[in-house]
């Protein structure tokens, strides 16, 4: 779907309930990837696990980070967003990137610090 479609939904029918079905992660994940081995896409390694985290071009997009199901979920207003770890996960600021984010802001503090003396 798209994004405006949650707006036409909400203007002509207020009252409109959605029911929201997911597939377990890992299910939708085999399943994506059996289907881009049975297109043939080349250069998919056997092991799976080469493929978990953010998509780095090598493996034409086939990765666990195209499952954002969370995503979806924001747009339809069915998780509140509130908490920093669920806003880092739909602006794609992943666990990896803050934690070294965290770990330059140390070195610069240590640095200065070591400056100071």
């Amino acid at each position: 779907y798209r994004t405006e479609d949650v707006h036409v939904y909400r203007k002509y029918f207020p009252r409109t309930k959605f029911i929201v079905g997911l597939r377990h992660p890992i299910s939708w994940f085999e399943s994506f990837y059996n289907y881009q081995r049975y297109r043939n896409v080349s250069g998919l390694p056997r092991d799976t696990s080469q493929l978990v985290g953010r998509c780095d071009g090598r493996h034409f997009h086939v990765c666990t980070d195209r499952g954002r199901f969370h995503a979806a979920l924001a747009r339809l207003g069915k998780t509140p967003m509130r908490e920093e770890v669920e806003l880092d996960l739909l602006l794609g600021r992943r666990y990896e990137d803050r934690q070294i984010q965290q770990q330059q802001q140390q070195q610069q503090h240590h640095q200065r610090e070591s400056d100071r003396k």
